[in-house]
């Protein structure tokens, strides 16, 4: 039998328990229209596997899981990709068991497949120098940019963090920053005394003129 992937196309395959659980991601979660794409698509590609095979998705069984991972492998997809599919799966089996279309969820022996571990890219020192040499002082918004190279470089701030900063987060006395960040939680950063020059000849002579 050829295989049902090549007869029609993979958004053509439903099945009203996915119609459902597609509706319940866009009304009841609010998901974007990209990632229902992504979703239907993830189950489409089920629906067609098992109509291929002449399995009903009622009767799904972790060997059927294990045949249909099987058959994924066998077509190339690569582990992120295959990470990104069976969290598809697992939500839609977890919503079937709410519904009670399944007594237990034939998803929940799906292991993820290991990623491999990408090695954090960083700048050398020379590299670091020349960014941070590049924009002119003497201009004000060379000044503005000089100071917010050097504090995402004397802070460790992300780019969220520095552009949501406020003028009191800043203690000069101390030379001390209150940061909002990641998990709503404020931490104080000190600085070097270099990113405290600059940003203090900023907030007295450059920004005003803002």
């Amino acid at each position: 039998m050829a295989h049902p992937d090549k007869e029609k196309n993979i958004n053509e395959y439903n099945h009203p328990w996915v119609d459902r659980y597609l509706e319940h991601l866009l009304i009841e979660k609010g998901l974007s229209e990209n990632s229902l794409t992504g979703y239907a698509n993830d189950l489409g590609s089920l629906l067609a596997f098992l109509e291929d095979k002449s399995f009903a998705l009622k009767d799904l069984t972790d060997k059927t899981l294990f045949l249909y991972l099987t058959h994924l492998r066998a077509r190339g997809l690569k582990s992120r990709s295959l990470a990104r599919h069976l969290s598809s799966l697992r939500g839609f089996f977890a919503f079937a068991v709410d519904e009670r279309w399944y007594k237990e969820d034939p998803g929940q022996l799906l292991e993820n497949p290991k990623l491999p571990r990408k090695l954090p890219e960083f700048l050398s020192r020379e590299e670091t120098s020349r960014i941070l040499a590049l924009p002119d002082t003497a201009t004000p918004l060379g000044m503005r940019d000089k100071v917010m190279l050097e504090l995402l470089y004397a802070a460790g701030l992300r780019v969220s963090e520095l552009i949501g900063m406020k003028v009191l987060d800043y203690d000069p006395q101390v030379g001390m920053l209150k940061v909002f960040g990641k998990g709503a939680k404020d931490r104080l950063i000190p600085i070097h005394y270099t990113a405290q020059d600059y940003l203090n000849r900023y907030l007295e002579f450059t920004r005003p003129g803002f």
